[in-house]
């Protein structure tokens, strides 16, 4: 009976100590998680979406693998699609899932990447431009229907703004536009905020119209007028600046 040699003995030995023993074995909820992370991200790279008609079929293969930097699972996979260029049902693919040692982020490689019909990719391209469309208009409809709600909670402050009233009792209309910025920002919790933030809308758009109105003079009279509101002397000097370049 042959015996190993010394040396070789030694290896054997000691390989475990230096990490270089074989891999343990894969678990069937590794492989299964492994292959779900490859099909989740592979969905994602098409432009047309047609990459997101591919399913597994069949996991015919999966080992574990190391090196400097992952640990990896190679998979030999059977994809599903109905758009296959082949016209084929399934078609088999190498992938690799990579597990970063340094970071833990997970990746994948894949010997060549499933190759579509190019009728149903322009026709999942036209699909994925008339979802979008519908995502917009409907998203609009929404921002649409928010600022009719928010206009008229807004029209109902300003129509009972005189109702409301400091904690001095004071009704806040008779607030100037710096009382009210005052007010707003040391009294968040007021009930009657709500109501002072609608009437100072109301007075900036009512205070911009008038300057929109106002010719140069005009704007010259507004900024130099030490009993006019601040804010609004602000805005005429913008204005004036603007026209003048």
């Amino acid at each position: 009976m042959l015996l190993p040699s010394l040396p070789l003995l030694l290896v054997l030995l000691f390989l475990p100590l230096f990490g270089l023993a074989a891999a343990p074995p894969l678990t069937p909820l590794e492989t299964k998680a492994s292959a779900s992370f490859f099909l989740t991200e592979i969905q994602k790279l098409s432009d047309s979406g047609i990459y997101e008609s591919l399913t597994i079929h069949n996991v015919l293969s999966a080992e574990r693998e190391t090196s400097q930097f992952h640990d990896s699972i190679r998979l030999r996979l059977a994809l599903a699609s109905p758009y296959f260029l082949s016209k084929q049902d399934t078609e088999e693919f190498e992938v690799l899932v990579m597990f970063s040692k340094e970071d833990k982020s997970k990746s994948f490689a894949i010997n060549e990447f499933p190759k579509m019909n190019e009728m149903d990719v322009e026709r999942h391209w036209i699909e994925k431009v008339k979802k979008k469309k519908e995502e917009r208009k409907s998203e609009y409809e929404e921002l649409k229907k928010q600022a009719k709600e928010l206009l008229e909670q807004h029209d109902e402050y300003v129509a009972s703004a005189s109702t409301y009233l400091t904690s001095e009792s004071t009704p806040i209309t008779s607030l100037s536009n710096s009382e009210l910025l005052h007010y707003i920002d040391n009294n968040p919790e007021s009930p009657s905020v709500s109501a002072a933030k609608a009437l100072l809308s109301e007075r900036y758009i009512e205070s911009g119209a008038d300057i929109v109105r106002a010719n140069n003079d005009g704007l010259r009279r507004i900024m130099s007028d030490e009993n006019v509101d601040p804010i609004k002397r602000r805005v005429a000097e913008r204005v004036l600046r603007s026209r003048e370049g």
